[in-house]
């Protein structure tokens, strides 16, 4: 959800003409989306029984 956000706001810098903000603010809501991607599978993976 933070990812998604960032990425809104990095859209509303870019058409107001803060150029300079738009590629940080990408990154770092890619970092958000990718983050989110491997707490999920690490929570999928975690939940499974384990074997002996």
């Amino acid at each position: 959800m933070l990812g998604t956000a960032l990425g809104s706001l990095a859209f509303q810098l870019r058409a107001a003409g803060y150029e300079q903000y738009v590629e940080s603010v990408a990154t770092f809501s890619v970092l958000m989306y990718v983050t989110s991607v491997l707490a999920a599978v690490t929570w999928v993976r975690d939940g499974r029984p384990h074997a002996n």
